[in-house]
């Protein structure tokens, strides 16, 4: 199993706990999320009507630095294990970018398959022991989840290049339609959102959470979990400061290459 996002772990908590502890109410209009920035509204549709997406968003941290300070360390703790060995300095550190990005996820949907793909950066230190070289390097994996004709599919690809999957399974869970917790327009990078008011003290778990504003309706992935679009997150910032997650592009209604789904339900 790939390394995963501590980010998307905690938005999954607070919107759980968001949709447990708010009561139902109207979403808000507002202007329409598509590849454009606020272009013209969709037609018309239910809230929960099964639609046509593409869907790419980042997360990256606020603040590069303070993302890669364990990363730092553990490079200046294989330099001094080096210098205590007696052997020359290591070769030097590679830096992360200033437009760094954590992961990268797509949704796509034909209206009945639903497919996540993952793909996930860090940076590691090679401390093998007994003589470490402390060579540094980014770390790319990724993984999908893809739900079609009531299977669910997962495989993962590994820094190597080398596939793993897993048999399909059964998927019955029903679809649950969690988007009147969101009722806060806004316009986030160009696109058109609704945002969840956050509860009293969150701001040490997170301080946005937003979703895609159909006029009316959202895109939701496996599940019928909305698809997060915008949040910053903030319990992990004294670690590694605030995380945040941003749309790269969102297409709706548009034909989808079900290609990425063969290939994602390919054993």
């Amino acid at each position: 199993m790939p390394f995963r996002s501590c980010s998307s772990i905690v938005i999954l908590a607070a919107l759980c706990a968001a949709v447990a502890g708010c009561s139902k109410t109207d979403p808000t209009a507002a202007a329409t999320a598509t590849s454009a920035p606020v272009a013209a509204s969709l037609p018309a549709t239910k809230a929960d009507a099964q639609v046509s997406y593409e869907v790419v968003t980042v997360e990256r941290p606020e603040s590069v630095a303070d993302f890669h300070k364990l990363y730092k360390a553990r490079y200046d703790m294989c330099a001094g294990v080096r210098e205590a060995k007696k052997l020359p300095p290591p070769p030097a550190m590679k830096e992360p970018p200033a437009d760094f990005i954590s992961k990268r996820t797509t949704f796509a949907s034909d209206g009945k398959a639903y497919l996540v793909k993952n793909e996930y950066f860090q940076y590691d230190v090679s401390m093998t022991m007994p003589a470490p070289t402390c060579e540094t390097s980014e770390q790319k994996v990724s993984d999908t989840e893809l739900v079609r004709d009531g299977k669910m599919y997962y495989a993962a690809i590994d820094n190597a290049g080398k596939r793993v999957s897993e048999p399909p399974g059964e998927w019955a869970m029903p679809r649950k339609n969690k988007e009147h917790v969101f009722t806060e327009p806004k316009v986030v990078k160009g696109f058109a959102v609704k945002c969840m008011p956050m509860l009293p003290n969150s701001d040490k778990l997170l301080t946005e959470l937003c979703i895609a504003d159909l006029k009316p309706g959202t895109l939701t992935h496996v599940g019928g979990e909305p698809i997060i679009l915008s949040s910053r997150v903030t319990i992990i910032q004294k670690m590694s400061g605030a995380v945040l997650t941003e749309p790269v592009s969102v297409k709706v209604g548009r034909k989808i290459d079900t290609a990425m789904f063969d290939a994602a339900a390919a054993p």
